[in-house]
């Protein structure tokens, strides 16, 4: 466990401190940061053993790889909140490796009672300064989303559901989905403020706008559009939605909202209206129960993506088959054709 804490800890000055080294040689930083990489894995692989399998010879909070844990967690959050360009960053393999083997890392030790204080104390920080920032779309998404709309469509389900591309963005959605289910209160949190940061694109409202502009300052997230915005809370409220729809007064408010905004999102970007089929697919059969009104909104959401079907914008006739595909899966169509 020294091994570990002494490779993870070596520093070539002038680096700044952290866990990646950049000290300013593009070959040495390579080395350490390849180095690092490797003993992230091993370490990633002690960690799932030792946490899921809790073997009896070993398993105690005295063991020294505890200690190494309690260490490198706090660590780990700093370099990934402190990326200032995931999908760049990422490009770098080694970097690449650390940032999925530190997310793996983490989620891992979420679900440790003893580890519950750390991640309450720094669940919000996470949420804003990874979750949130590395959910952005990328530019290689925004190029598929014309030229290959089949994998855009995709990489989306992947990402809202099994996060087997393993990319940073999965990797991103795997941890907000360990800290709604471990962390009290996450899931209240990150919903409203989605909710709201959603009303306040939709809707115009200035002072909201002023309020959300203030949160995503403070936090330091950059958007470069509030189309972006739009995809992003879109993307991060289909990712839980497993957990929102359990919760009937999480699921009324956005019942509301999407009632409220309906014609706004099923007549914007192709981006949007994309994402738009992408929440329904996930959310049509458990949606709209809550308003006196409610079949009506559900007929409007089937029109929506039956008429989607057949347009020349693949990104939108792709996810909007594959949203009526799992409803009719769901029986919902059954039900309310």
């Amino acid at each position: 466990m020294r091994l570990f804490q002494s490779v993870l800890n070596f520093q070539i000055p002038p680096s700044a401190g952290g866990l990646l080294s950049n000290c300013g040689s593009m070959e040495m930083d390579h080395i350490v940061n390849e180095t690092k990489a490797k003993v992230l894995v091993c370490f990633k692989i002690f960690t799932a053993y030792f946490f899921k399998k809790k073997p009896k010879a070993l398993y105690a909070p005295t063991h020294a790889l505890y200690a190494v844990a309690q260490e490198l967690a706090p660590v780990l959050v700093e370099m990934l909140a402190t990326l200032k360009d995931a999908e760049t960053a990422t490009l770098n393999g080694y970097v690449n490796t650390a940032v999925k083997v530190g997310i793996d890392i983490l989620c891992t030790l979420a679900k440790e009672e003893d580890f519950r204080q750390f991640f309450m104390l720094n669940s919000y920080k996470l949420f804003m300064q990874v979750v949130l920032p590395y959910l952005r779309l990328s530019a290689k998404e925004r190029e598929e989303l014309e030229t290959e709309p089949k994998e855009f469509v995709n990489y989306g389900q992947d990402i809202c559901q099994k996060q087997k591309s393993r990319t940073y963005k999965s990797q991103a959605a795997k941890l907000f989905e360990n800290l709604v289910d471990n962390i009290d209160g996450m899931l209240t949190f990150s919903f409203d403020l989605l909710l709201q940061m959603l009303a306040s694109v939709l809707a115009g409202e200035a002072p909201v706008q002023a309020y959300v502009r203030e949160v995503l300052t403070k936090f330091n997230l950059q958007l470069g559009s509030e189309e972006e915005l739009l995809d992003m809370c879109l993307l991060a409220l289909t990712i839980v939605s497993y957990s929102v729809v359990k919760r009937a007064e999480l699921l009324g408010s956005l019942d509301s909202l999407l009632a409220q905004h309906l014609d706004k999102l099923m007549g914007a970007s192709v981006l949007i209206r994309s994402r738009t089929c992408l929440l329904l697919a996930f959310y049509l059969d458990q949606l709209f129960a809550s308003l006196p009104d409610g079949e009506a909104a559900v007929q409007k959401c089937m029109l929506f993506l039956f008429q989607s079907v057949g347009l020349k914008e693949r990104a939108v006739s792709l996810q909007a088959l594959d949203a009526l595909s799992s409803q009719i899966n769901e029986g919902v169509l059954k039900l309310k054709v």
